[in-house]
């Protein structure tokens, strides 16, 4: 070996130092950056919830009841439902007309209901619209849920065993806004392993209808301004509804009014004056949402790890957790010979933590349920054997969580 070997040369030294000194410098830019984005984001928050708090006092049922994507699927499917004296479903009729005008394909001029039997999660179809002839499978993604695999096929699939023909079955893809459904949901995998893909043979007889786009302009201009005056609680529905998604979309005229003052000063905190043509502004704009996006992913990861030590947390406290490995661990509970399961899940956009008898007897009145109650409010006389609570954040239903192991595990049956 040569006594030279571990003699650095006086070049890579210099090389080795100036790629120190870059990345210090590197180091540096990127904080002052995000330190920057980090101020203006700041003062853009801070302005709009001062503003926020000069908007006049505003309520909205569905708002507060937090409704879920089953929920606005019963709404919609009790829309459809609605008929007039003469026994015709106008609303109904006006969506069909409305998918007509918005389709390029002329099958949908084939459509014909007129004595529709109109489901809302039937064999899991979000809403199902069938006549003697034609059937239209709705599949609500209003939350942006993930499609599950071979969804939209398997929804196909139970359509024609009812006996409708293949081309006489329509699909309405309902995303809040527009995107498409995922490729692997058209496609059927039987025992066998054969794939039969729907896509193609439905690339006329399918639409893809946002709520943004087209269900709310749909029953705010064409069914709102055409409901008869004795049909105060229909029109007090509508009204409701209509309302909501413009909550949900921004689109209320307070929200606009807001929204033109944050752009004003989203504009001057990027001095978009200073540039002088459109096309600079847009990459300013464009560049600072890429950057906010970068943050936005970091902080996910963050808020990810939190809560994964929040749930290791409680798995180490109450250590007899089944699937402790998953973000959805349970926890098998006997209480005085009864077995409980007491577990975590997800429902569109919502976390859910729920407590239930897995012989499905009734849970209901019970002592057990009294003591959990005011923890877990929710109950259902189709499912009188669980109780359970819905959270938005998924960290706030590990507290939920946490609060009912702490009241259930001192009543466990000794040796269990």
């Amino acid at each position: 070996m040569s006594e030279y070997t571990n003699v650095e040369h006086p070049f890579l030294e210099k090389v080795r130092e100036e790629t120190i000194a870059w990345l210090e410098s590197l180091r540096a830019d990127i904080e002052n950056g995000i330190s920057e984005l980090w101020n203006a984001i700041d003062s853009v928050s801070a302005t709009f919830k001062q503003l926020n708090t000069k908007q006049p006092y505003h309520i909205n049922v569905i708002d507060e009841l937090h409704a879920n994507e089953n929920a606005n699927s019963r709404i919609l499917a009790k829309l459809f439902q609605f008929q007039n004296e003469a026994g015709q479903y106008e609303i109904l009729q006006s969506f069909v007309d409305y998918l007509q005008n918005n389709s390029r394909s002329e099958e949908f001029s084939r459509i014909n209901l007129s004595h529709p039997t109109i489901t809302q999660e039937e064999e899991r179809i979000d809403i199902w619209i069938r006549d003697t002839e034609y059937a239209i499978i709705m599949e609500n993604k209003i939350y942006d849920a993930n499609d599950q695999d071979a969804q939209l096929a398997r929804y196909i699939t139970k359509t024609e065993n009812k006996g409708y023909p293949l081309e006489n079955i329509f699909v309405i893809y309902l995303p809040s806004s527009t995107y498409e459904p995922s490729e692997q949901t058209w496609i059927l995998v039987d025992d066998k392993g054969n794939e039969h893909n729907y896509a193609p043979e439905f690339e006329n007889r399918y639409l893809n209808l946002s709520f943004r786009d087209h269900i709310y302009p749909w029953l705010k201009h064409d069914i709102v301004p055409n409901v008869r005056q004795k049909d105060f609680y229909l029109l007090n529905a509508l009204n409701q509804y209509v309302d909501y998604l413009e909550g949900m979309f921004y689109l209320r005229e307070t929200d606009k009014k807001l929204n033109m003052e944050i752009q004003e000063l989203l504009s001057q905190k990027l001095e978009l004056n200073k540039k002088p043509s459109l096309e600079e502004k847009y990459k300013v704009v464009n560049q600072k949402i890429s950057d906010i996006r970068d943050i936005i992913s970091q902080l996910e990861s963050l808020r990810e790890n939190i809560s994964r030590q929040k749930v290791d947390e409680i798995i180490e406290r109450y250590d007899f957790a089944q699937n402790a490995d998953d973000w959805y661990p349970y926890w098998l509970i006997i209480i005085e010979g009864i077995e409980y399961k007491l577990f975590l899940g997800k429902q569109g956009p919502q976390y859910y933590c729920q407590f239930e008898r897995q012989d499905k007897n009734n849970l209901q009145g019970s002592e057990l349920q009294i003591k959990l109650q005011h923890i877990l409010p929710l109950t259902s006389s189709s499912q009188k054997y669980a109780i359970w609570k819905f959270e938005e954040d998924y960290y706030e239903v590990l507290v939920v969580l946490e609060k009912v192991l702490a009241i259930v595990c001192p009543m466990i049956d000794k040796g269990n």
